[in-house]
């Protein structure tokens, strides 16, 4: 196998399983069938808009997505001050809650030289009220059946969302304060 098939089959790899993550609502007012009945608070945001979303953090292979209450689509979680976005690092707030927020997600257990832990959580999907600013790749921006985007005509969209190395997330919520957090611990991996 020649190393630019080996690279293309690596590649399908990495976007099939992240297709495989997507949900399969139409758009994301559409709710998962865990979700109460309320409003999707992604449906009336605008670009640039100042949200406050509760939800808890999903943890994707290269990106760290949140699960906002009452919607479909996962939004894409960066901080103010990242490379990634133009929002200045003095919009973030450093208190105890971000702190906090930053432990229950980046905390893994170390493995061993015989055996690697590589990601092993030491907590479990974290529920947070996160404040920040919302960036969308387009208003009325949905995804069809088989995980494309199209605009509220149907018609495909080519511009690809939020993250890496696969930017499929329509939402990327750019957080500049934590409300509150909390998650538990997860106990060590066996290795």
């Amino acid at each position: 196998m020649t190393k630019l098939a080996a690279s293309l089959l690596a590649v399908l790899f990495v976007f099939s399983a992240a297709l495989a993550q997507l949900p399969l609502a139409s758009d994301a007012t559409q709710q998962p069938a865990h979700a109460e009945s309320q409003p999707c608070p992604l449906n009336e945001a605008n670009d640039g808009a100042n949200v406050t979303l509760k939800g808890r953090t999903i943890q994707e292979p290269h990106n760290l997505g949140f699960a906002v209450d009452g919607c479909a689509e996962h939004v894409m979680l960066t901080y103010a001050g990242a490379s990634d976005n133009s929002v200045p690092l003095d919009r973030l707030r450093q208190d105890k809650n971000l702190k906090r927020f930053k432990k229950f997600t980046q905390s893994t257990y170390p493995g061993t030289k015989t055996h690697p832990c590589n990601q092993c959580a030491m907590y479990g999907d974290t529920e947070a009220t996160l404040i920040g600013q919302l960036q969308l790749i387009g208003k009325g921006v949905t995804r069809n059946q088989i995980g494309n985007l199209q605009d509220a005509n149907g018609k495909r969209i080519w511009k690809p969302g939020f993250g890496n190395p696969v930017p499929y997330f329509i939402y990327r919520l750019v957080i500049t304060s934590v409300e509150s957090a909390s998650a538990q611990k997860l106990p060590p991996p066996e290795l």
